[in-house]
Formats: structure tokens, sequence, C-alpha cells
């Protein structure tokens, strides 16, 4: 236990070594409205917040994007909501939120909409997200609706890696640059085996470039 906890010990201090390295990002207000909050039918019937979304203007309506990971659920029940919890109900069968464009392997879908429910403003799309670059998570975390938070982009290979903190209901939301335009997908967040117990850090969220996704 002694050496776990050693060995947790180093790991944040290198955390917090690296972090110094990079000035701090600047508090700045995101606007919640580009936020979409996805509910489900869980197995017992209930109604449970899944995770996050955000939409684009398209053409012919909206795009309503997410991680296809939550979107999955499309068979229980979902909705798109505002943060101003006005929802619309996803019925592909109705015509109604139709599936039109999945990727599993990158974790990413979208629905289209005629109309977005009150509340729910659409997205604009940013550059490539570089290294260094101040980013913010958007999302429900927890349940918490309309909370973000704020770090850089620490790595690049087929996903972004981000330090800001992510949690459970973030899934789906979006990753904004500093002028609150869409650069990212937030899907995961790393986790790490210490011993026995699986620990997560928070150096390492992830995300699915906005440029990877096919409108």
């Amino acid at each position: 236990m002694r050496n776990i906890k050693n060995l947790l010990a180093l790991i944040l201090g290198l955390a917090v070594s690296l972090s110094l390295f990079l000035p701090e990002v600047e508090a700045r207000q995101v606007p919640t409205q580009q936020l979409g909050v996805i509910y489900g039918i869980d197995h017992e019937g209930d109604r449970v917040l899944i995770g996050s979304a955000f939409a684009v203007k398209a053409d012919d309506g909206y795009k309503v994007v997410t991680a296809q990971h939550v979107g999955m659920h499309i068979d229980k029940g979902l909705e798109v909501c505002s943060v101003s919890s006005a929802c619309i109900s996803l019925d592909p069968k109705l015509g109604i939120g139709p599936i039109v464009g999945n990727d599993s392997v990158h974790d990413w879908m979208y629905w289209h909409l005629d109309e977005l429910p009150a509340g729910l403003k659409a997205s604009r799309l940013g550059a490539p997200a570089e290294i260094g670059d101040p980013v913010c998570a958007l999302g429900a975390p927890m349940g918490r609706v309309g909370e973000y938070s704020c770090g850089r982009i620490t790595n690049l290979s087929d996903v972004q890696h981000f330090d800001a903190r992510i949690i459970h209901g973030n899934s789906g939301g979006p990753l904004l640059d500093t002028q609150n335009r869409v650069v990212g997908i937030v899907v995961e967040i790393d986790v790490m085996n210490v011993g026995p117990f699986p620990v997560l850090i928070n150096t390492s969220a992830k995300a699915i470039p906005i440029e990877s996704v096919s409108f």
C-alpha cells in the first residue's frame, strides 16, 4: 500500500511540475447556450442524463453532434435538451432526429433536426487545435448542466489530449477555443491502473478533432 501511495504522489508531482511550464489559462465566460444535454431511459424505466452534445447549422436545418457511445442509446427514449430544459424527443422511426452521420471507430455521430429546442444555440466550428492552445470543455458533469472547465491541448495524435477536468456527463460535449468555437468532441478521460486500483488522471482527457467529423 505504501508503494502505491508513493507512486500516486510521484504521478501527481509530475503533473504539477509539467503544468508549471505553461502559462495559466485565463478565466473566461463560456456561453452555456451552446450546450445540448442528452437524456434517455435506463433499464428501470427512469429518465437519466446520458451525456452532452452541441448543434451546428446545416443547409436544411441543424445537426446535433455527440459522441457515438452517448448516441448509441437511441432506442431508449432519447431526448436532446437545452440548458433551459426545453427538449425534443428523438424518434428516427417517425422521422424526428434521424441519424445522418455516424462513426463508431472515431466515436462521433449526429442527428438531423429541423429546429432546435428553445434555448439551444448553434455553435461555430474552429480551426484545428495546436499543442498549448487554451480550451474549455462544456458539458453536464455528474448532472451539473452548463458547467465547464478550462485547460490546454497537451498532445495531438488521432485525438486531442487536454488537461481540463472532465467526468461522466461531459462525453459528447464541445471542446471550445478562446472564441467559443468548437474544436473537438469530448469523448473520455484516461484511466491508469496503479496496482489493483483504476486511477483517473485529469492530465489527459481526450477529444475527437472536429475536422475529423464528416459533415
